[in-house]
């Protein structure tokens, strides 16, 4: 806990969450400004070398302000159609895009600087203090640990190890052959509402793929042993000289295929 009464942890799983959300929202904006654009119609198709590719065709649409005007027209001529849905739509999400904004910069209003930790997520990569570090690009991809909030930097280090940057953790070990999170496992261990649902359901898959892999070795040991098996009766009842009476035996047992084959090669390169 802060002097301040703030559980670092709880605050920061409540911003996450709500930055989770607002993501969410956004990408609902995009969409119904996307469908704004284009139910306005394009102001012309572009066609050949005018075309960024320099090939096909291409349309040009209206920028979104004046296709929202086009759109509103369209849904003034009947009180109930498509197009009004479209702009509820849009609005519906900006309004919660704009509450949102809101509950967070109230939330980060209350954050008194104690420590917090991201992990790149779009490459491999290890876990930062912040989503600046000298180390990484504009293009970097970050997600959130909260649940590590509030950490000194010695419980960090010694719960995460070399996994921690070390530019932005003095006291992180360096590995000679660096240590990094791949990026499918930072998704992976990102918080999000229903992370430890993810790993739960990932652990049971890995445990299924490793029985069947275990049952596998298992079958295939057996399959070895017969097969060894085989061959050895082969060899005790028909020497290593002439395989012609060994092939006439496996056309009436059933199974022997395969034990002839290496039985046979085997008289080969004696």
């Amino acid at each position: 806990m802060t002097i301040t009464g703030i559980d670092p942890k709880a605050h920061d799983i409540k911003t996450a969450a709500a930055f989770i959300e607002l993501a969410k929202a956004d990408q609902k904006v995009a969409q119904a400004t996307q469908r704004i654009i284009h139910a306005a119609g394009s102001q012309k198709r572009l066609q050949g070398k005018e075309t960024k590719r320099g090939w096909g065709y291409e349309d040009e649409w209206l920028p979104f302000d004046q296709a929202l005007g086009v759109v509103e027209a369209m849904a003034a001529q009947s009180p109930v159609n498509e197009h009004d849905q479209m702009i509820e739509t849009y609005e519906d999400a900006m309004i919660a895009v704009g509450t949102l904004q809101n509950e967070i910069e109230e939330m980060e209003a209350q954050y008194t600087g104690w420590s917090r930790f991201f992990l790149v997520t779009s490459s491999a990569g290890h876990i930062h203090r912040s989503m600046h570090c000298a180390t990484c690009f504009s293009s970097t991809g970050y997600g959130w640990l909260p649940e590590l909030s509030g950490r000194t930097e010695a419980e960090a280090v010694e719960a995460h190890g070399p996994a921690l940057c070390s530019v932005c953790f003095s006291s992180a070990p360096i590995e000679d052959t660096g240590y990094k999170i791949t990026a499918s496992r930072a998704q992976e261990l990102v918080w999000s509402p229903d992370r430890d649902e993810k790993i739960a359901q990932r652990e049971v898959r890995d445990q299924a793929k490793a029985e069947i892999k275990a049952k596998k070795a298992i079958n295939k040991l057996k399959r070895d042993e017969s097969l060894a098996h085989k061959v050895n009766f082969l060899v005790d009842k028909f020497g290593q000289n002439d395989t012609s009476e060994a092939y006439k035996y496996i056309w009436n047992v059933k199974g022997y295929d395969n034990a002839y084959d290496v039985y046979s090669r085997t008289i080969r390169e004696r």
